[in-house]
């Protein structure tokens, strides 16, 4: 479990009562080539509800996924046939969060530039990039969103994204692109239930 938040702007973020938050509990594993890898603990099973699942999608033209909740868990599979780039966008109306996986730059890229309030610190609305090492396939793309954050697991947790977002209204609406032959397969979406005792 980390601390999901940063120092350049932790004291300004624009909410109220509450500020900063801990991550998902994630287990860590070691590889034999010292590879870390960080994945959500089994236990987050538990609060998954209303299982939709699509066995394989074809992303030669945009896949849409309208009226989802405030909390969500997706999860799918990969494979980038002849394509160069493949954008995933959970999105409101007017704002959005963008996860982009650039094969021929092998590069893998969280962009919240229009995610929504970013003024409060020159730093926030940017995009975050890491390299990664990818063939075609994807072995396994698992995303966790709710009100005010975004975590991203990619490969089973051999790259990772935590971020911050405020859209003035949750993310009902979920997109899949790619620049050519693209296949999402076993992609499942879940709600996610509250721990919060009322």
């Amino acid at each position: 479990m980390g601390w999901m938040s940063n120092w350049q702007y932790a004291q300004i973020v624009p909410t109220y009562d509450w500020r900063s938050t801990m991550t998902l509990p994630r287990e860590l594993k070691l590889l034999p080539d010292y590879t870390l890898l960080q994945e959500p603990v089994n236990e987050l099973r538990n609060l998954m509800a209303n299982a939709r699942a699509i066995p394989e999608i074809a992303l030669d033209t945009t896949f849409q996924v309208v009226n989802l909740v405030s909390t969500n868990h997706i999860q799918f599979n990969l494979a980038m046939n002849s394509a160069n780039q493949f954008e995933l966008t959970l999105e409101n109306d007017t704002e959005n969060i963008r996860l982009i996986i650039n094969k021929a730059e092998q590069q893998i890229t969280v962009d919240r530039t229009l995610s929504g309030a970013t003024d409060f610190h020159p730093d926030f609305g940017k995009k975050h990039h890491a390299p990664i090492k990818i063939n075609g396939n994807i072995t396994s793309v698992e995303i966790f969103t709710d009100n005010s954050s975004v975590e991203i697991f990619v490969n089973g947790g051999e790259y990772v994204f935590t971020d911050l977002i405020f859209p003035r209204q949750y993310y009902n609406k979920l997109a899949m692109q790619s620049d050519g032959d693209t296949k999402a397969s076993s992609f499942i979406y879940h709600t996610v239930n509250s721990i919060w005792v009322e």
